[in-house]
């Protein structure tokens, strides 16, 4: 399976008055959760501040795209500990939604790619839903299938929503 991510609405915009405050709010939410931050080797957060307001990109830079695929993120090859196993290890957490889908990113085949925490993602929407929507729009593709699915992944209290269409 491969997933492919481009820039996307992976990024929330502060205001400069709120900044101290939100800056306050993410400090005690990476301390909180520093286990599962450190798993993103560096790419859990970029910033970009402007004089009226700061960006906070979420996993990506403003120019990056992701491009992975299951071989990037196989328990217990080279890459288990990775970016691409975090990633996608963040992203499962959708596939404990009832109305999941025909393609799984490993969770449903028990791979070892569980989800973080129930509180990890209801810390994360809380911090940034004043702010704005975390969410990943991804062209998903696997090897027994011709066509693909145009997916979006979108952080929600205590949860990652999917909502993905086939297309020929």
């Amino acid at each position: 399976m491969n997933l492919k991510i481009e820039q996307n609405f992976n990024q929330i915009y502060v205001k400069k008055n709120d900044i101290i405050s939100f800056e306050n709010d993410l400090k005690i939410f990476k301390k909180k959760w520093k286990k599962y931050i450190d798993l993103f080797e560096n790419r859990f957060l970029y910033v970009k501040e402007d004089k009226k307001q700061n960006a906070y990109f979420f996993f990506q830079d403003e120019s990056e795209q992701l491009d992975i695929s299951s071989s990037d993120y196989v328990v217990g090859s080279a890459n288990a500990l990775s970016f691409p196993t975090s990633f996608i290890r963040f992203l499962s957490k959708a596939e404990d939604n009832d109305d999941f889908f025909d393609y799984s990113l490993g969770l449903k085949y028990k791979t070892g790619l569980d989800p973080f925490e129930q509180s990890f993602y209801s810390d994360f929407y809380h911090l940034t839903k004043k702010f704005g929507e975390i969410s990943f729009m991804a062209i998903v593709t696997t090897t027994d299938s011709n066509g693909y699915w145009d997916s979006t992944y979108t952080l929600e209290d205590g949860n990652i929503s999917l909502d993905a269409s086939y297309c020929d």
